[in-house]
């Protein structure tokens, strides 16, 4: 349903004035829930990289062969993450 549907639903209202105020609180409403989630993503993505971090400690702690090994690949794994998430999201936009 696009935004000039919604429009035309709400302003089809008997109220004519109000249908206005409902496209305007609803487009609200959905930029809040839009922020909640970008918000959301940002924050599993940080524990994410927090969990790697937690593991990448707990390997070396343990300082086996097989842990240096992991180590590594975990450490890759955070480097790729940690690029992921400083590239801009368009890599378009040169």
């Amino acid at each position: 349903m696009g935004a000039a549907h919604l429009r035309s639903y709400f302003v089809a209202c008997p109220q004519r004035g109000q249908g206005e105020e409902q496209v305007k609180t609803f487009f609200q409403l959905l930029t809040a829930a839009l922020r909640a989630y970008v918000e959301h993503i940002k924050w599993q993505r940080d524990r994410y990289i927090d969990g790697l971090e937690d593991r990448l400690d707990a390997l070396a702690a343990d300082g086996d062969p097989a842990s240096k090994l992991r180590m590594e690949r975990v450490a890759k794994r955070l480097k790729r993450e940690r690029e992921r998430t400083l590239r801009p999201s368009d890599s378009n936009s040169d």
